[in-house]
């Protein structure tokens, strides 16, 4: 195995059930493990996160490493290559449960809902084809809803048919929603997508896959560290439907420690491993 040749044995576990990763994350970081590989996609990524950071704002004390292998893995793109081991921001989520009771979690790629939230709800389909049939479908029922949002406390009123709120860049396989994101700038990115319809959609593919979505005269852009956000819609955390809205998104600025990732040949292309 190309990662034991490089970094010796390895200890392997396997996730049996939803949420086993959040509690594998802990289990390991309390046994004095400082790198933690995790093979999987946004979702596996979102749960390991959530179990380092579960007793407090900041897990830099343990290295994660992402071994790409999921069906759906955007924050793979805003990570870019495998090089030397970074501080990446996190995201602490407050929203509501199905049942209306408050609940806290993390994300660290994107949030989102609206029409995001609801395609997640069905299922989302596999590959960026599938998500991408799974939207389309899903927007030919679906329809504007008022937003309120509270950028650093600046209150903005709109509608919107769809909110993305990014630590990174993609969503939906690929979907460059939030293309100016950064993962350690200490802020969201807040893109609001205003009543478009499906046949907007089709005709302006190449502005959402190529990073310029923001050339759509009804997609709005914007920043802050703090967002609070109130609309009739579903939640989404890294492509989890987690809840309702309201909610709240606080950044927690380089909460995580992140190693770039893997090559498709298993290795890292120049590794630098900080100490």
């Amino acid at each position: 195995m190309r990662l034991e040749a490089r970094f010796g044995a390895i200890e392997v576990r396997q996730t049996l059930c939803p949420g086993h990763a959040s509690e594998l994350a802990r289990e390991l970081r309390g046994a004095g493990h400082d790198l933690l590989f995790v093979a999987g996609g946004d979702g596996t990524l979102n749960e390991v996160a959530n179990g380092l950071l579960s007793g407090g704002a900041s897990a830099r004390d343990i290295t994660l490493a992402p071994l790409t292998a999921g069906n759906c893995s955007d924050l793979a793109r805003a990570l870019g290559p495998g090089g030397a081991v970074r501080s990446i921001d996190a995201v602490r989520a407050g929203f509501r449960d199905a049942r209306g009771a408050p609940c806290e979690r993390w994300f660290v790629n994107m949030a989102s809902f609206g029409l995001g939230a609801e395609v997640v709800r069905r299922g989302g389909g596999r590959g960026r084809a599938g998500y991408l049939l799974a939207a389309a479908a899903t927007l030919a029922g679906f329809h504007a809803v008022p937003v309120r949002l509270a950028l650093d406390g600046v209150v903005v009123d709109t509608s919107a048919v769809h909110v993305a709120i990014g630590n990174g860049i993609s969503q939906g396989r690929g979907m460059r929603v939030c293309p100016r994101a950064l993962l350690d700038d200490g802020l969201l990115d807040v893109t609001v997508i205003g009543d478009v319809g499906l046949a907007d959609l089709a005709a302006n593919l190449r502005l959402i896959y190529s990073g310029r979505i923001y050339e759509h005269p009804k997609v709005r852009h914007f920043r802050a560290a703090l967002l609070r956000a109130e609309a009739g819609t579903g939640l989404e955390l890294d492509g989890d439907a987690v809840g309702l809205l309201p909610a709240e998104f606080r950044v927690e600025r380089g909460a995580l420690s992140v190693l770039g990732n893997v090559g498709t040949d298993g290795t890292f292309p120049g590794l630098r491993l900080a100490h």
